[in-house]
């Protein structure tokens, strides 16, 4: 909130970001954070009853949310990281998570089968990642090299202190694991363990029974054994074309394959899957099939492959071109005995009741009336309008009413007529200009260490420029602590706040206005 104030448009922070880029390193009062310790349930006395809280450098942490948007940017357009890892994403995973278990809680008890959920919960996990572990699993992603050393500079000699009632302890060194509090940690610790993910999910997918569900973290099992029948039992096909074997759509080793002619109606290729698909198109019903093995199965198919059990040999091009399937890509519907209620406008259509008929013919009147219908043109609402209309009059109120000329004062009558020479005065001094920024005087150093490669002692001149910057916003935000860190024991406690107490009030309120206000 104070950055925003003192430097709304971010130019002091992107030159001292692009400062740290350039030069591969941070600061090193960023790498210093100090640790406070909140109480949990059990003993006291034990270590594992307080849970840490780290609190960093503001600048430090706006700094790694840059960085985490870059890397999380390029993370989700190569696919790095595991469609079944859900945490520290951008998008709410959870969801995802009650999704897949609530389908499989379901299918159990439709079946009347047992279904078990292992949940696995690692002890100490941000703490457990080694740095070289972590460095490693960055390079092997493919991250960029200059990436890398950021963060290996943001690693290096970083410490913590723990505050406590007799002060801050000794600087304890981060040797091991992601920084607690930092926006980076996450995204890294997702990196560290994407591998695991990997691993886990092919062997699953290779070692699973058939009767096994799909984890909870989706982990696809695919079987591709598929056994289950057609639907009915194709009666009325032409005798010079044999007919194909029970299975039309198959799905192994992450390849989708299609045995054409097809049934109008095709079944998941997944065991104790009941999604059915509609063949009307082969190509929509191709994308309907592949979109559910990527959404529910979590099992993106790597290709698909088609091929034709007339001549019992693959299709290299699109189907609709082979020759043994031109007009013959869907196989016609089985009627399931003679008293077959048709279809006028559909000829492929068979009914076995007049009801269904009369369901079809219904929907193609419904259909009709959709074609035929007047355009309806829905007016925009009050409040649509009423936000255009102040749209068009910020476009024409932007800027700043200083650049715009004054027209000249009116003269009185009792004045006398202006000489020719009143044309040629100097223009007037403009209203509104900006007031210098408090940081203006920053800006000059920071374009140096940008523009200029060769200078003696970059970091700690860098260092203490971001340290002027920070002291001088503590200072007009009145945000500086007193010098003592150490308090004694036998020091008395401070006064309650009395808002009566005048003196109290205006020395509060000179020191910080908001918490002074807050307290009256």
């Amino acid at each position: 909130k104070h950055w925003r104030e003192i430097d709304p448009r971010g130019i002091i922070l992107s030159k001292i970001f692009n400062v740290c880029i350039k030069i591969k390193k941070i600061p090193p009062a960023w790498k210093q954070s100090s640790c406070v310790l909140i109480p949990k349930k059990g003993d006291p006395s034990l270590i594992e009853s307080w849970r840490p809280i780290s609190l960093s450098s503001t600048i430090y942490k706006l700094f790694t949310k840059c960085l985490t948007r870059k890397l999380q940017d390029w993370c989700e357009t190569h696919g790095v990281i595991s469609n079944c890892q859900k945490g520290f994403t951008p998008f709410d995973g959870v969801v995802e998570h009650n999704f897949v278990i609530g389908q499989h809680m379901e299918f159990a008890r439709r079946s009347h089968s047992d279904c078990f959920f292992v949940w696995l919960d690692i002890s100490n996990a941000f703490g457990s990642i080694h740095h070289d572990v972590l460095f490693t699993a960055l390079s092997n992603h493919g991250i960029d090299l200059d990436f890398i050393d950021i963060v290996r500079d943001i690693y290096l000699h970083s410490f913590t202190q723990i505050l406590s009632h007799e002060g801050p302890t000794e600087p304890i060194p981060l040797l091991c694991g992601v920084k607690q509090g930092c926006p980076l940690s996450g995204l890294l610790f997702n990196l560290s363990i994407n591998h695991i993910l990997f691993k886990l999910q092919r062997d699953f997918s290779s070692h699973s029974p058939p009767d096994v569900l799909q984890p909870v973290l989706g982990f696809s099992d695919v079987d591709t054994d598929f056994q289950t029948p057609p639907p009915r039992r194709q009666t009325q096909i032409d005798p010079k074309i044999p007919v194909p074997p029970a299975k039309f759509v198959f799905f192994e080793n992450s390849i989708l394959k299609f045995s054409f002619p097809l049934q109008k109606k095709l079944s998941c290729p997944v065991p104790n899957c009941s999604a059915s698909f509609g063949t009307k198109l082969w190509y929509l019903t191709n994308s309907s099939i592949k979109k559910h093995l990527n959404v529910f199965h979590k099992s993106k198919p790597s290709r698909v492959e088609y091929f034709c059990t007339i001549c019992n040999s693959s299709i290299k091009n699109l189907p609709s071109k082979h020759n043994c399937l031109i007009n013959n890509l869907i196989l016609p519907s089985d009627p399931v005995d003679d008293e077959v209620w048709g279809c006028d406008l559909c000829p492929d259509f068979s009914a076995t009741s007049a009801t269904a008929k009369r369901n079809h013919l219904a929907s193609h009147n419904r259909q009709k009336i959709l074609e035929d219908k007047t355009l309806l043109i829905v007016p925009p609402s009050a409040s649509k309008t009423k936000k255009n209309r102040k749209k068009r009059i910020q476009v024409l109120s932007e800027g700043h009413p200083g650049d715009t000329s004054l027209a000249r004062p009116q003269r009185n009558s009792n004045d006398p007529p202006p000489a020719e020479e009143e044309e040629h005065l100097p223009l007037q001094e403009k209203l509104d200009l900006e007031h210098p920024s408090l940081l203006v005087s920053f800006l000059e150093p920071l374009d140096a260490l940008l523009d200029v490669d060769e200078i003696d002692n970059v970091l700690p001149t860098f260092e203490n420029i971001v340290s002027d910057i920070v002291s001088v916003i503590q200072e007009h935000f009145h945000l500086s602590r007193p010098s003592a860190s150490i308090q004694s024991k036998n020091k008395p406690s401070s006064k309650a706040f009395d808002p009566q107490d005048a003196q109290r009030v205006q020395t509060l309120y000179h020191w910080n206005r908001k918490s002074c206000i807050r307290n009256i």
